[in-house]
């Protein structure tokens, strides 16, 4: 099943554009700009310095990723399980039996957390600043928090309840 983008007004317009790209596999990721024939010192990830920078890779197979999903799915009680794609994260996100306000919110939080390994990734390529993955997770539980509670009707209203391990939605 090829995934359809669903737009999340509960997120900036540009994490929303983020997760469309990345489905798409859109993004310039070294990869990507290898196969365009722009050249750079190097081609693995910025994150885990290993393997080349792919979109797959950089979100979902990178170790250093994998540790922040593994922490975001602890917290948020996502279901992740294993995931090969960015298009079964995004459409796994949206097709579980559950209310409408607790899928938009774990929409939400899948979005951001893409955002946030985007920002990191960024971070370390551009400004050598080295981001543990713990760090990252606080700041997706924040960042989604902050988004949600002042954008949308998420019902989002108590950072404890936001914040503890794992979240509730009511």
């Amino acid at each position: 099943m090829q995934y359809k983008h669903w737009w999340n007004n509960w997120v900036p317009l540009k994490v929303n554009f983020l997760g469309w790209r990345a489905v798409l596999n859109r993004l310039p990721v070294k990869s990507e700009l290898k196969r365009r024939q722009v050249t750079l010192p190097e081609y693995v990830c910025g994150l885990c310095r290993v393997e080349e920078e792919t979109c797959s890779h950089l979100f979902l197979n990178c170790p250093w990723a994998k540790e922040v999903w593994r922490g975001v799915d602890e917290w948020g009680n996502l279901g992740l399980g294993y995931i090969a794609t960015i298009d079964q994260l995004l459409s796994g996100a949206i097709q579980q039996p559950q209310t409408t306000r607790i899928l938009k919110t774990k929409h939400a939080v899948i979005l951001v957390t893409l955002w946030a390994i985007s920002k990191t990734r960024n971070d370390r390529n551009f400004n050598a600043i080295v981001t543990p993955s713990w760090r990252i997770i606080e700041q997706i539980k924040s960042q989604t928090y902050l988004w949600l509670k002042n954008r949308g009707a998420s019902g989002i209203t108590d950072w404890a309840n936001w914040s503890k391990f794992p979240f509730t939605v009511h």
